[in-house]
């Protein structure tokens, strides 16, 4: 079973914090992908990745999330975490769930 990680809300522009997340495999040669959508086949509204540095290795089996500033429309974001190995081979590590809620000081 894939385990579920739901991050802790936070409203419409504001910052979320950096997270640590630890693999209990080697990562080291592996892109680390999160891309957070409205619905499974939904467009990508905002991603995490190795790719463009948003997740970033910190060692061989950890990856530090980068702190951003959420300015997207208040919602719950599904998400999964996907590990693409350099054999080609793909896993899902987890699942995750990220609720924007409406700001209302501007």
């Amino acid at each position: 079973m894939i385990p579920s990680w739901t991050i802790k809300p936070c409203k419409k522009g504001d910052t979320i914090n950096s997270k640590k997340i630890t693999f209990p495999f080697d990562i080291t040669d592996c892109i680390i992908t999160m891309q957070f959508k409205v619905s499974a086949n939904a467009k990508t509204v905002f991603e995490w990745s190795t790719v463009n540095n948003t997740f970033e290795k910190i060692s061989s089996t950890e990856i530090i999330m980068k702190s951003r500033i959420l300015d997207v429309v208040p919602f719950t974001y599904l998400s999964d975490l996907q590990v693409k190995f350099n054999n080609g081979e793909v896993q899902t590590y987890l699942n995750a769930y990220l609720t924007i809620t409406n700001e209302y000081t501007v």
